[in-house]
């Protein structure tokens, strides 16, 4: 594909040159023949002188980028069907590792909150826990009660975080 391309740009640098070097052919090529008895003036062929031979120095760059730039496709794109079980997977592999975090999240949790008619009594325990544990704590504190999620870092996403367990008027849940 990328000798395509760089026969593409050859043949346009080709143009460019010629069309630099015989603005007038260029002129009447592509606007002369729409009128009768014209000329093109003298900046519309130094524009086009000008512009036609930067416009084909960077088709030839670009063309040589193409033809000797790079190393083909070492990485070819996967078939539908490759895509498709690759992010089923990712997707398994990922839900996993979000249900042993939970697992392992959720006691903390269990044993040191305390409730009070759907409102966390004892938060700062809690948010000790959490820091303990390097986790991240939100307490959404609602009309008649309070939600607390916390959060574990993603491996190898910097400052990135998700949400594995929700606590809400005494249950501990994971969050899938």
């Amino acid at each position: 594909m990328d000798g395509i391309v760089a026969f593409i740009l050859v043949v346009a640098a080709a143009w460019s040159f010629f069309v630099a070097f015989k603005p007038r052919v260029g002129f009447f090529l592509e606007e002369g023949w729409k009128f009768r008895d014209a000329e093109p003036s003298d900046l519309y062929l130094g524009v086009t002188r000008i512009g036609s031979f930067v416009g084909g120095v960077a088709a030839l760059v670009m063309a040589g980028v193409f033809a000797f730039g790079g190393s083909g496709d070492p990485d070819p794109e996967p078939s539908a069907s490759e895509s498709r079980a690759s992010t089923v997977e990712r997707f398994q592999r990922d839900l996993q590792w979000k249900e042993d975090e939970c697992e392992r999240v959720k006691p903390f949790f269990e044993d040191v909150a305390t409730w009070n008619d759907y409102r966390l009594a004892n938060p700062e325990e809690v948010r000790a826990v959490a820091e303990a544990n390097s986790l991240e704590l939100v307490i959404k504190p609602g009309p008649d009660n309070d939600i607390v999620t916390v959060a574990v870092p993603i491996p190898g996403v910097e400052g990135e975080t998700v949400t594995v367990v929700q606590l809400f008027g005494g249950m501990v849940n994971c969050s899938i």
